[in-house]
């Protein structure tokens, strides 16, 4: 992966990340309508779909991803 942007709607609040290289950046963002990624990448792994999805919250329970 070259570089990954996102937006979070969390219970915590609502996040803007930036990754590129090994540099990673975190904001707060007030308004947001929908959660969303964006990978930039030459090649793209065939488990990314899998591993993102799995961590969609269901029921304000976590599906997939461990809660920090």
């Amino acid at each position: 992966m070259d570089r990954a942007k996102a937006v979070f709607i969390t219970e915590r609040g609502i996040y803007g990340y930036n990754l590129a290289g090994s540099t990673l950046s975190e904001i707060e963002i007030d308004d947001c309508a929908e959660s969303r990624i964006e990978i930039i990448a030459e090649h793209i792994e065939a488990d990314w779909e899998t591993a993102l999805l799995a961590c969609l919250l269901s029921d304000y329970r976590y599906a997939g991803c461990a809660r920090q």
